[in-house]
């Protein structure tokens, strides 16, 4: 069975969560829009998702509520709930039967909080004058960030690989920790 766009969506901002540095812990709200396209299809939802040291929990939804779907888990499991399916497991791999797609799981909680993942290298590297980062690209996906609040959060951010692109637009942001 093919999962719906939402989870799509959700599942590549979500896929995982690790031990963070020293400067990256805290816990992390978002809430906004995100907008995925992946050849001809393109989908959009509302989220919002709380990440903590310990794993995150998310809500993706439509119009009007619609379609409610909720990602939680950890670095080791990823749990999908909606209306029309309930599974959980090792995330690669309900990642994989899900969707039919390999996602860098193991980097997706850094590049949420606007940073490369440390253990993994890096190319193109960039930062602005303040020292937040703007720009990077890790494992085949180029990643920017744009429109920063005063604490250096991102309120857009664009990942791209080679056959789909991603937009997050921030809404609201509430941290415990720092994003440099």
């Amino acid at each position: 069975m093919r999962a719906p766009p939402r989870i799509l969506l959700a599942c590549l901002l979500l896929g995982g969560c690790e031990t963070l540095p020293p400067d990256m812990a805290g816990d992390t709200q978002l809430s906004g829009k995100i907008k995925i396209t992946q050849g001809e299809k393109t989908s959009a939802s509302n989220f919002s998702w709380t990440q903590t040291s310990g794993g995150f929990d998310a809500y993706f939804w439509g119009v009007m509520g619609a379609g409610t779907t909720r990602l939680y888990g950890d670095s080791e499991t990823l749990a999908i709930e909606s209306r029309d399916l309930r599974t959980s497991g090792p995330a690669e791999e309900i990642l994989r039967e899900q969707l039919g797609w390999s996602l860098p799981v193991e980097l997706l909680l850094a590049w949420m909080r606007g940073v490369p993942e440390t253990s993994m290298p890096v190319d193109k590297l960039q930062r602005n004058a303040e020292g937040v980062v703007e720009s990077f690209e890790q494992r085949g996906w180029r990643l920017r960030l744009a429109e920063f609040d005063d604490a250096g959060g991102y309120r857009r951010l664009s990942a791209m690989s080679d056959d789909v692109a991603v937009l997050i637009v921030v809404g609201e942001r509430r941290e415990r920790g720092s994003l440099r």
